[in-house]
C-alpha cells in the first residue's frame, strides 16, 4: 500500500514537473518574442520563434505526455498564425496572437 501511495507520488511530481518545465519554456520565449515585437525587431522575433518551435519539437514534446491533440493543434495554428503577422510586420496582430499562445499555454499546462 505504501508503495502503491509512493509510486503516485513519484509519477505526480514527474508530470507537474514536466507541465512546468514546458509552460516556462514556452512562457519565458513569448516574453522574448513580446518585448521583441514591441521594439519592431522582426527578424530577431521570428529567429526567436522559429527557435521556440524547434526546441518543442526536438526536447520538450517527448515530456509533454499531456497534451491533447485538439490542444496540440490550436498551438500550432497559434504559432503559424504568429509567424504570419510577424513576417508581415503587423505589430496589433502579432501582440494579439502572442496573448492567445499564453492564454492556451497556461490552460493545457494549468488546467
Amino acid at each position: 500500500m505504501i508503495r502503491k501511495r509512493f509510486v503516485i507520488f513519484i509519477i505526480s511530481v514527474l508530470f507537474l514537473t514536466g507541465c512546468g518545465h514546458v509552460y516556462n519554456h514556452f512562457h519565458e520565449s513569448l516574453k522574448t518574442i513580446d518585448t521583441l515585437v514591441e521594439h519592431k525587431k522582426w527578424k530577431e522575433a521570428s529567429k526567436e520563434l522559429n527557435q521556440m518551435q524547434m526546441n518543442y519539437e526536438k526536447k520538450l514534446q517527448y515530456i509533454d505526455f499531456y497534451i491533447v491533440p485538439e490542444d496540440y493543434t490550436l498551438l500550432v495554428e497559434l504559432i503559424g498564425e504568429l509567424k504570419g503577422a510577424i513576417k508581415e510586420k503587423d505589430r496589433k496582430q502579432a501582440l494579439k496572437q502572442i496573448t492567445a499562445m499564453e492564454t492556451v499555454i497556461k490552460k493545457i499546462y494549468y488546467k
